[in-house]
């Protein structure tokens, strides 16, 4: 697992509170965006785009690509964790739609 930040910082292997910390600096403005991701294809995202963040998944390639927006940072942080732990209970904690790129 990777942890990618918007000012060009990467970890592998995250621990939750890590995530949880770099969750809460996007939701501050501090951060432009926040991906997780198993493997190049396969990850989570969230960008914050004034009030709202807006909260992307994708498996196995752009063709399985689904995004959703949100204002809530606890679900937010539920989201990357459930990922986090495999657990496939990310992909219905939001209305997500899926886009066509």
């Amino acid at each position: 697992m990777r942890l990618e930040i918007g000012d060009a910082r990467a970890f592998d292997d995250p621990g939750e509170d890590h995530v949880r910390r770099e969750l809460e600096l996007l939701a501050l403005g501090r951060s432009d965006f926040v991906i997780l991701a198993r493997r190049e294809m396969d990850y989570v995202q969230a960008t914050k785009e004034g009030k709202e963040i807006i909260v992307e998944w994708q498996e196995r390639g752009i063709d399985n690509h689904w995004q959703a927006v949100t204002d809530d940072a606890g679900k937010l942080s539920e989201f990357f964790l459930a990922y986090l732990r495999g657990d496939k209970s990310y992909k219905t904690l939001f209305d997500f739609e899926k886009l066509d790129l």
